[in-house]
C-alpha cells in the first residue's frame, strides 16, 4: 500500500500534506485503486466452488447444502449462526404451527429439550421442523421462508420421520 503513495507535488510552499486537499484528494485515490485491485484477486476467489459449496437453498433463517444446514441467528447476544451437518441428524419431524411446537416460541426454548432460533415471523410461517440429533437429546426447532421447498429437499433425503 506504501508504493501506492504520492509525492506532494502541489506547488504551493507551505505544504503539510494533512491539510493539503490536492494531497488529500491524491492519497485517497492512490487507497481506492489499491483497494480495488485486491478486491478484484478477492472476486476470482469467490468462484473457487470447492472452498464455498452452492446452497440447496437459502433464506434469512436458514441455509442447506448437500453436506450441512446452517441456523442463522442462533446464539445470544450476537445472533451466530450454527452449523448442523446432515449426517448428525437423526430425523426431521415437520410440525402444523400450534401453542405446543412452538409457534409463538420467537427465539430460545419452552422446554429446555427444543431450542429455537430468532424468528420474529415464526407465527405467520406454515410450517414447523423439528431436528433430532443422533448424539444428544436436545433438538432444534425451525422455520423457513419457504416451508414446502424446504420439506420436500428433507423427503428427498429421507430425513422426514416423527419425532
Amino acid at each position: 500500500l506504501y508504493l501506492f503513495i504520492p509525492r506532494c507535488n502541489c506547488f504551493v510552499e507551505r505544504c503539510s500534506k494533512s491539510s493539503c486537499t490536492l494531497c488529500t484528494l491524491r492519497f485517497l485515490r492512490s487507497v481506492r485503486l489499491a483497494l480495488e485491485s485486491l478486491m478484484t484477486i478477492n472476486r476470482g476467489a469467490l468462484y473457487m466452488t470447492d472452498m464455498f459449496p452452492s446452497s440447496t437453498y437459502s433464506d434469512n433463517l436458514i441455509s442447506i447444502t448437500e453436506k450441512d444446514i446452517t441456523f442463522r441467528k442462533y446464539y445470544l447476544p450476537f445472533f451466530r449462526k450454527k452449523v448442523v451437518r446432515i449426517d448428525e441428524i437423526e430425523k426431521i419431524s415437520v410440525d402444523e404451527p400450534s401453542l405446543m411446537t412452538g409457534k409463538w416460541r420467537l427465539h430460545g426454548t419452552g422446554d429446555f429439550r427444543t431450542w429455537f432460533p430468532m424468528d420474529v415471523r415464526r407465527p405467520t410461517r406454515d410450517r414447523i421442523f423439528i431436528v433430532m440429533l443422533k448424539n444428544g437429546w436436545f433438538r432444534i426447532g425451525f422455520t423457513a421462508e419457504d416451508g414446502r421447498r424446504v420439506e420436500e429437499i428433507f423427503r428427498s433425503r429421507g430425513l422426514i420421520g416423527d419425532v
